[in-house]
């Protein structure tokens, strides 16, 4: 074409009723990848085995997780689970010691019976490697326990590559213990009763990805989920220079802003500093490694009650979040560790009183019937959620979108074929 291609679209600004006419310019594309495709949630206190497969089989949560698996076509393909290890629990006198064997003394029924859940919606999973069994193991600088640590993750690797098959377990990310920023200290002990530093959790990673790599080299390992702050924690110079395990991909968690109203740049702005201290940490001629936020959500503490999360304001966040991260830290130039990764943390399950369950960082809302026998629960799909489906509905080749009055309007677009 001489001249470019153009598609007109009028769209609705919130402020008021003006219109914005959006120019699509479909001469020239890039390749877009959906990079969005993922949530997360962890289960409640306490984490047992009964009471995790009793919340994962409840009604509401059975329905929380149809609805985040009926989007058609993907629009959200895989969930990050916390404390899955915390379903496998230890058989009678299981001991740790030298005669320990991860497959004779753990009984993985609980564990297997969630997963198989999770396949038959046809979700991958963000398994994070995380969670203690029984209470047995206490300290990772432990060489012996390091190592039955390692035959449990073996196990596991193996269960689920029987159960499932190696082609959908490649599509899986393994993950280590989740933000040790937080929880690695002589104070918290990751939460478990498990001494930790970051030696001792550079070596617990070690044996993890080992213990995931003697089922199948391929299979995608990375971190150090670290909670905040990626720039200021030794957990990623641990996790890149050790150089006894491939690291595939390097995660972080970088919310919005602390205030009540939530905000999409500041997650991009942190992003964009942590791919940074990435390139720098892993330079030429290092092995490349994909680097993605794990949790970009608008706003920290899921559970805090917002207006704004139970409407389209919430789902328009959401939205600017992905199209920042494609605008600053994708299209622009080809990073030597790309960006390739981006997650919400908002599949948990609402609760509270009925004021506090539609306003959580959730993908459903919740209706309670309380004078029903038995008792009847409904959820419903929420905004945020009708947001994943409609994103799914773009292209693989993105165009550059312009208009006189977009970005006066505040209105950002992605024009994709």
């Amino acid at each position: 074409f001489e001249s470019p291609l153009v598609m007109r679209v009028v769209a609705a600004v919130l402020a008021g009723a003006a219109a914005v006419d959006l120019v699509v310019n479909f001469t020239t594309s890039q390749p877009l990848q959906h990079f969005w495709r993922s949530t997360g949630w962890c289960p409640p206190e306490p984490h047992t085995p009964d009471a995790i497969l009793a919340y994962v089989q409840q009604e509401s949560s059975l329905q929380n997780h149809e609805h985040v698996a009926s989007i058609a076509g993907d629009g959200i393909e895989l969930i990050r689970i916390h404390f899955l290890l915390d379903l496998v629990f230890p058989g009678q006198g299981a001991v740790m010691g030298s005669q320990f064997d991860a497959s004779r003394d753990l009984d993985y029924t609980k564990l297997v019976t969630v997963l198989e859940q999770f396949d038959m919606l046809g979700l991958a999973l963000g398994f994070e490697v995380m969670g203690n069994p029984g209470g047995l193991w206490t300290d990772f600088g432990d060489a012996q326990q390091l190592s039955a640590w390692q035959d449990m993750v073996t196990v596991v690797a193996n269960i689920s590559t029987n159960m499932f098959g190696r082609e959908k377990v490649k599509k899986w990310r393994w993950e280590p213990w989740n933000e040790p920023d937080h929880c690695c200290s002589h104070d918290r002990k990751l939460d478990a009763n498990i001494t930790c530093d970051v030696e001792s959790w550079t070596n617990y990673v070690i044996a993890t990805a080992r213990g995931i790599r003697a089922v199948d080299d391929s299979y995608q390992f990375g971190g150090p989920n670290t909670g905040s702050g990626l720039l200021k924690t030794p957990f990623l110079a641990a996790i890149l220079q050790q150089k006894e395990v491939r690291i595939d991909f390097v995660s972080w968690h970088e919310k919005g802003t602390t205030g009540g109203d939530g905000g999409s740049q500041a997650v991009t702005d942190h992003d964009l500093e942590d791919t940074a201290v990435v390139d720098q940490l892993n330079p030429a001629p290092n092995a490349t490694v994909t680097t993605g936020n794990s949790e970009a959500d608008p706003l920290g503490g899921w559970n805090k009650p917002h207006s704004w999360r139970a409407d389209a304001r919430y789902a328009a966040m959401i939205v600017q979040v992905i199209h920042q991260h494609l605008e600053e830290l994708i299209l622009p130039c080809a990073r030597r560790n790309p960006f390739t990764y981006l997650s919400n943390d908002n599949a948990f399950l609402p609760y509270g009183d009925a004021d506090h369950l539609f306003v959580q960082r959730t993908l459903v809302g919740r209706f309670l019937y309380n004078n029903t026998t038995p008792y009847t629960q409904e959820t419903v799909r929420k905004p945020s959620l009708m947001a994943m489906a409609l994103l799914q509905l773009l292209g693989d080749r993105v165009h550059p979108v312009a208009g006189g009055a977009v970005e006066k309007a505040g209105v950002g677009a992605i024009g994709t074929s």
